[in-house]
């Protein structure tokens, strides 16, 4: 369940870019005048940064679509479907909270993957990769 329950973020998301302001003075001074600018921070300038795009070319759902995809090449146990399809917990809209809670209580693994997630995204990782 933990290898797995992301499934759905493969081939999800593309690389792209988009322009920001970067007040870098080292940027800002290398740039010729046109390209600065100023604003209530002070000098800037617009530079092209790589990014992140969704691209759902299989629009099921986040946690849906996991549990689908999975169950194409093995079958889950209940357990698992409900833990992978609630890994959210009650980050979920708040109309889902009394089924979020529910399956907890239901299937104590539900909450146990929940705070897995949580531990590796929040405590153990950052943008820059792993936190040491």
């Amino acid at each position: 369940m933990a290898l797995l329950h992301d499934l759905c973020k493969v081939n999800f998301y593309v690389k792209g870019t988009k322009n920001q302001k970067t007040y870098d003075p080292e940027k800002v001074d290398a740039a010729e005048n046109w390209q600065v600018k100023h604003d209530d921070k002070g000098n800037f300038i617009w530079e092209t940064v790589l990014r992140y795009e969704i691209d759902d070319t299989m629009p099921l759902g986040h946690r849906e679509k996991s549990v689908m995809l999975i169950n194409c090449f093995m079958k889950l146990k209940t357990p698992e479907i409900f833990a992978i399809r609630w890994h959210m917990g009650f980050s979920e809209e708040k109309s889902q909270y009394k089924a979020v809670g529910d399956a907890m209580e239901k299937y104590p693994i539900v909450l146990a993957l929940h705070e897995a997630d949580l531990e590796a995204s929040k405590l153990l990782e950052d943008v820059a990769g792993n936190k040491e």
